[in-house]
C-alpha cells in the first residue's frame, strides 16, 4: 500500500514503522513518516483492536522517477506499506472478507520476523491441513541505481530507411487488397 510522505527529502530504505490513530505513519523514534488513506487506516484499526492478531509494519521509502514541470523528470520519494498479519486461525476468514470487501488482497509476506504457519484466505492453498511455513529473511541490501538523464530509445535498432517490398495477397483472400 502506498503512503503519501511527509519529508520529500526520504532516502531509500526499509524501516520497521507504526500506525497511529490519526493515520500517520511513525517511524521507531516516533518521528512522522507519512500518512495512510483513511480507509488503510480503519481497517487496520479494526485489526489493531482484535484480540490475538498482532502485525508486522515495515516501510520501503524508494527514489521513483516522476514527471515534474516543462517535461522534466526527477527522482521523487515514494513509500510502500508492506503488513504481515499474524493472528488465530479462527479469525481467518474475518481476516479475509475486511480485505477483500475493501478492494485490497493478501500477498505472500516478505521480510517475516518469526516461523509460523503460513495461511492467507486469499491463496487457494490458505486452508491447507499441513501449510507451509513462513522463515525468518534477512533485511534487504540498498541497491544503487543510477538513473540516465536521456533516454534510450529501444526500438531504433529496428528502425531502417530501406524501402521495403510488397507482399503477394494471402491465397485464402478472394478480395484483392488496395495498394
Amino acid at each position: 500500500m502506498d503512503i503519501e510522505l511527509e519529508d520529500p527529502a526520504a532516502t531509500a530504505r526499509h524501516i520497521t514503522v507504526t500506525l497511529s490513530e490519526t493515520r500517520e505513519v511513525l517511524s521507531e523514534s516516533e518521528d512522522v513518516i507519512g500518512r495512510v488513506d483513511k480507509i488503510v487506516a480503519e481497517i487496520f484499526q479494526v485489526l489493531i483492536e482484535t484480540d490475538g492478531v498482532d502485525l508486522q509494519i515495515r516501510c520501503r521509502i524508494s527514489s521513483v522517477l516522476s514527471q515534474a514541470r516543462k517535461g522534466k523528470s526527477r527522482l521523487a520519494p515514494k513509500g510502500t506499506l508492506s503488513v504481515i498479519i499474524y493472528g488465530p486461525m479462527d479469525l481467518f476468514d474475518a481476516v479475509g472478507e475486511l480485505f477483500e470487501k475493501n478492494g485490497f488482497f493478501l500477498q505472500n509476506p516478505i521480510g517475516c520476523d518469526r516461523i509460523v504457519e503460513y495461511r492467507n484466505p486469499h491463496r487457494l492453498s490458505g486452508d491447507d491441513l499441513e501449510p507451509e511455513m513462513t522463515r525468518i529473511e534477512e533485511p534487504m541490501a540498498a541497491v544503487q541505481i543510477d538513473c540516465t538523464s536521456t533516454p534510450v530509445d529501444l526500438l531504433s535498432g529496428f528502425e531502417t530507411g530501406d524501402t521495403l517490398t510488397e507482399t503477394d495477397d494471402p491465397l485464402a483472400l478472394r478480395t484483392p487488397l488496395c495498394r
